[in-house]
C-alpha cells in the first residue's frame, strides 16, 4: 500500500474492487469468506482485504514488492519472487517476530529503516529510505484512525486508549495469531500461539494479540498522554468523489475530502 501511494496509484479514498477474482488460477478468499464490492483503500488496508492488497501487489509488479520487503529487513524472505507469487501480499511467507516489529518501524520513522540495535551503546546502523514521509503517514493514519480503537476495544466505554497504528494478522490454519502497533516512540510486536505449531480458533489476530499490544501501550502511556506524528509538509488534502475516490466530475453526487502527495 505504501508503495501503490508513493507511485500515485491510488490515495486513501480511492475506491477498489474488493469482489471474486481469478490470478492465472489463484482464486483467493477473504478472512471472513464474504467479499465487500467497491470499498476504500483506507476500508481494504483496516480490514485486511485480500483482494485489493493482491491486485495493488500486481500493479506496484511483485519483484518490487519482494525487493521492498528484503530491504525492510525480513531476512526470511530468501526464495525467488515466483515462490511467493501474488499470495506475498498476504502473508504467504515466513517472518520472524522482530524482523516484522522493525519492518513496521520503517514506518513509525516516516518511512526510514535502520537495522535493530540491542543494547543503547551499539552505532545506530545506517539509515535507508523505503517510502516517503507522505506515505508513511498516510498509511500510519489508516492504522491509527479512530474506527481502530473502537474496533479492538469493543465498546465506546474501553476505547479511551492510547493512539497507536496497529495490525493484525492470523495464520493459515489459527496456528499464529499477529500484531505490530507503532507510535511516534514505540513498536510493539506480539506473537501468540503453541511451541507446537498447534492450531486454535482462538489464535486470530484481532481479538488474541492486538489487546496485548495495547495493553503494553497502556501500561508505558499509564498517566500520560501520549505522542503522536506530525503531517507531513508535502501532503495536502483535495476534494474527491466520495463513490470513485478521484477528482470529482459534473456528475459526481457527494464528495469527501482525501490526501494525496
Amino acid at each position: 500500500y505504501a508503495m501503490a501511494l508513493d507511485e500515485g496509484l491510488c490515495t486513501p479514498g480511492t475506491a477498489v474492487a474488493d469482489v471474486p477474482a481469478d490470478f492465472a488460477g489463484y482464486r483467493p478468499k477473504n478472512f471472513s469468506l464474504e467479499f465487500e464490492g467497491p470499498v476504500t483503500v483506507r476500508r481494504a488496508l483496516v480490514k485486511s482485504l485480500n483482494i485489493p492488497a493482491i491486485r495493488l501487489a500486481r500493479d506496484v509488479g511483485l519483484y518490487r514488492v519482494v525487493d521492498l520487503l528484503r530491504s525492510a529487513g525480513l531476512s526470511t524472505l530468501d526464495q525467488p519472487a515466483e515462490h511467493y507469487g501474488l499470495s506475498l501480499a498476504i502473508g504467504s511467507c515466513e517472518v520472524t517476530l522482530l524482523d516484522l516489529a522493525n519492518a513496521y518501524a520503517c514506518l513509525a520513522r516516516g518511512g526510514v529503516r535502520q537495522p535493530v540495535r540491542f543494547l543503547e551503546t551499539e552505532p545506530p546502523g545506517e539509515a535507508v529510505r523505503l517510502f516517503s514521509e507522505e506515505s508513511a503517514y498516510m498509511i500510519t493514519d489508516m492504522l491509527g484512525g479512530e474506527e481502530r480503537t473502537f474496533d479492538v476495544a469493543g465498546h465506546v466505554a474501553d476505547a479511551v486508549l492510547p493512539r497507536v497504528a496497529w495490525k493484525t494478522g492470523t495464520s493459515n490454519g489459527y496456528r499464529d495469531a499477529w500484531s505490530v502497533a507503532y507510535n511516534p516512540d514505540y513498536v510493539v510486536g506480539v506473537w501468540i500461539g503453541n511451541p507446537d505449531g498447534q492450531p486454535s480458533e482462538a489464535l486470530a489476530g484481532r481479538t488474541a494479540a492486538a489487546p496485548v499490544a495495547y495493553e503494553a501501550f497502556r501500561q508505558i502511556y499509564s498517566g500520560k498522554a501520549p505522542p503522536w506524528f506530525e503531517k507531513p509538509s508535502g501532503l495536502a488534502t483535495r476534494p474527491v468523489c466520495a463513490r470513485s475516490g478521484a477528482v470529482p466530475q459534473p456528475f459526481c453526487l457527494v464528495q469527501a475530502n482525501d490526501f494525496f502527495i
